[in-house]
């Protein structure tokens, strides 16, 4: 503790990772991969290589990996046209993103939450 209980500015940081933002990242950096089963794995596997690399550079005193449902958000009910030009995503890529709190909270022991209709802004 510092002066009047504040904390050494050289604390480690507390780290925030927009979640869905790195996997889709990841899915579209990385080749098809599959794993066990043949499921795919190439978004977890990167996913988990940048969490890995970052954890080491920063050492962090916590990891807050937020993530979006798959619930819609307030801005489908304020503009019901939200996303419409967009493609639905691939398969493939839903699944692995429903799969990454899993390998967040049993892989890194990073706890995850989802809060139903929010969504972060940009």
């Amino acid at each position: 503790m510092g002066i009047r209980g504040l904390r050494s500015p050289k604390m480690a940081p507390l780290l925030v990772i927009d979640g869905d933002s790195l996997g889709h990242r990841a899915y579209h950096a990385m080749p098809p991969v599959g794993g066990a089963g043949g499921r795919p794995v190439g978004l977890l596997l990167g996913f988990a290589n940048v969490l890995l690399s970052t954890l080491r550079a920063t050492q962090p005193r916590a990891v807050i990996v937020c993530l979006d449902t798959r619930v819609p958000s307030y801005r489908h009910d304020l503009l019901p046209a939200y996303r419409g030009q967009r493609d639905p995503f691939a398969q493939d890529l839903c699944e692995q993103l429903d799969r990454m709190p899993e390998l967040a909270e049993y892989c890194f022991v990073v706890k995850s939450w989802s809060i139903h209709r929010v969504q972060e802004a940009h």
